[in-house]
């Protein structure tokens, strides 16, 4: 019985490992859309308030499109 128990208490801390790590997964998501989005409020959106000059601004833009394409890739999306 006692193996039984240890067994189905592994079990479930395996469960909690997997739920913590997905929750987190979803949250740190969220977080670095968040990030992107007051990036490019701040220093891309044409009413920013801290504008960035055109040569660099135009780098900011194509590397943040360049992550997107790439995070589409890796989930599998890439139409």
């Amino acid at each position: 019985m006692t193996m039984l128990v240890l067994a189905v208490r592994f079990g479930c801390e395996l469960a909690a490992l997997v739920a913590i790590a997905w929750w987190l997964w979803f949250v740190l998501g969220v977080v670095a859309a968040v990030a992107v989005a007051a990036v490019w409020g701040v220093l891309i959106a044409p009413k920013a308030s801290r504008r960035l000059p055109d040569p660099a601004r135009l780098v900011l833009e194509l590397a943040i499109f360049a992550l997107a394409t790439y995070a589409y890739l890796a989930v599998g999306r890439p139409v």
